[in-house]
């Protein structure tokens, strides 16, 4: 029966703090883990900020297989008991839940003590006021170029120019010039390949392929019609050639690697 888990580096941090959390599942083989869309349940998406650490590992344990994620959680409050609870991951086709954490968050500012306060000091006494009246008209007109300033430098800052948003295309490639199939192992490879079909089509064509499986995303896509026949078949193969090395533990040779790297480059160069 596959089994899901979740573990924490500490039970304690600072607000300032991260905190790692890594979910492990383990069940026979060929192991098939999708983790869900929003990884955290809705209380505890309120008080912590998820990113995952890398992509996940699998590795084999005879007749089992294991499966391995990190995710970094920023807490936005203190308490004593800021809740980690999970959404399901889907195992080999049922859902599983991990058992809920609670973790201490702390701020910097401890608790105050006596001995700490700083001894009282005298008033201190105010300079004189000047006779003239010099000094009141050009203090006003310090006052009143300052406040100008300030309107001008908050003017600026709200007006300044937003980064420009990358063209899917753009975004793809580069991701893609990221990927060294001669530097990278082939689950290493296959994971970005996957993903980065998976940027693409929701970029471009404002699809949410996250959860999906590849069976699922190529349905949604052929839904929706946002390829050719030519550009949907060089896709799925890369797609299905990923997921043999993902979950049934094909051991790709470079030159495969390499070939789906190029096939991927050229059906996004040329998609239609």
């Amino acid at each position: 029966m596959p089994s899901v888990r979740a573990t924490a580096d500490q039970p304690v941090l600072r607000l300032s703090d991260t905190l790692t959390v890594v979910v492990t599942a383990d069940g026979p083989a060929p192991l098939r883990v999708e983790p869900p869309k929003d990884l955290l349940a809705p209380e505890a998406a309120l008080v912590w900020k998820v990113e995952p650490l890398g992509p996940a590992a699998l590795t084999d344990r005879g007749a089992d297989q294991r499966w391995q994620q990190a995710y970094k959680l920023s807490p936005f409050v203190p308490g004593e008991k800021v809740p980690v609870t999970f959404n399901p991951f889907r195992v080999n086709g049922t859902d599983q839940t991990p058992d809920p954490l609670a973790v201490k968050v702390e701020t910097s500012l401890q608790t105050a003590k006596a001995d700490d306060a700083r001894p009282v000091t005298d008033i201190e006494l105010l300079p004189a006021v000047p006779s003239a009246g010099f000094g009141w008209g050009l203090g006003l007109t310090a006052a009143v170029v300052g406040l100008f300033l300030v309107a001008v430098l908050a003017a600026l800052l709200r007006h300044r120019a937003k980064p420009k948003a990358v063209p899917p295309t753009e975004w793809a490639l580069a991701e893609l010039d990221a990927l060294d199939p001669d530097r990278l192992t082939p689950r290493e490879l296959t994971d970005g390949l996957t993903a980065t079909v998976r940027g693409f089509v929701g970029r471009r064509f404002a699809l949410a392929p996250d959860p999906f499986t590849t069976a699922e995303l190529l349905a949604a896509a052929d839904a929706a019609g946002v390829w050719s026949a030519d550009t949907r078949s060089r896709v799925s193969a890369v797609l299905e050639a990923c997921d043999r090395v993902k979950y049934a533990g094909y051991a790709a040779t470079a030159d495969e690697c390499r070939q789906w790297w190029d096939e991927l480059r050229g059906a996004i160069v040329g998609w239609t």
